[in-house]
């Protein structure tokens, strides 16, 4: 068998806002029948994969991307099939991605009127455009484009009595240079959160939201 239509160089790009357990890319040998392994001198960059390629020829995120000090990985993969071999080259370049850095809010009050500052949503790039697709709970605030300020709408009042949370999604876009992807991530509100009755365990909730975020962006 022959895997000489297996060497060759790609060159692909993915985003920093990949997590790991995510899939770098695949690759794909001539028989389908091959195994494949990194090279053993420099195939798996900073070991930024984990170290096994699946039988597919999935290759795995094993670490967090650093943009700052590593914009382009190039990693050697060798398919064998039997007694032939075939060597294939990738680089990987990324791409920076707006990070949300603040999502979640906490209102004491248990009836919040239209009008009232909820807090602002923080990123780590400046210039940034703030928008959200138009989900069910998105109808109860107003998000400043500019600054990422949200207030409750105009003729809605918040009432613990009728939701306690409130969860819609927040895309942020910016114009600086090399930062080439939006960021997007659910956006928590919780209402009379600090309630000596039950504000312990709502907070406990709304953290439990949040993990369930988490674990929801590792898995995809």
């Amino acid at each position: 068998m022959d895997l000489r239509m297996f060497a060759a160089c790609l060159i692909m790009t993915v985003f920093l806002s990949k997590h790991s357990g995510g899939t770098l890319f695949t690759a794909l040998a001539t028989p389908n029948t091959a195994t494949y392994a990194f090279d053993t001198t420099d195939g798996n960059p900073s070991d930024i994969a984990t170290a096994t390629i699946s039988a597919a020829g999935v290759v795995t995120l094993a670490s967090s991307f650093d943009f700052e000090t590593t914009p382009s990985y190039v990693f050697k993969i060798v398919a064998t099939d039997g007694g032939d071999t075939g060597t294939a080259t990738v680089t990987l370049s990324i791409t920076d991605s707006v990070q949300l850095t603040k999502t979640a809010f906490c209102l004491s009050s248990s009836s919040v009127a239209a009008g009232t500052s909820v807090g602002t949503i923080t990123t780590d790039e400046t210039a940034v455009t703030f928008g959200a697709p138009l989900t069910a709970d998105f109808a109860s605030f107003t998000v400043s484009t500019t600054t990422g300020a949200i207030t409750v709408a105009t003729g809605v009042t918040l009432s613990s009595a009728k939701q306690v949370y409130y969860t819609f999604t927040m895309t942020a876009t910016t114009t600086t240079s090399g930062v080439g992807a939006s960021g997007t991530q659910n956006i928590y509100v919780l209402v009379n959160c600090d309630s000596d009755s039950s504000g312990a365990g709502q907070v406990a909730a709304l953290f439990s939201m949040l993990l369930l975020s988490i674990a929801t962006a590792l898995l995809y």
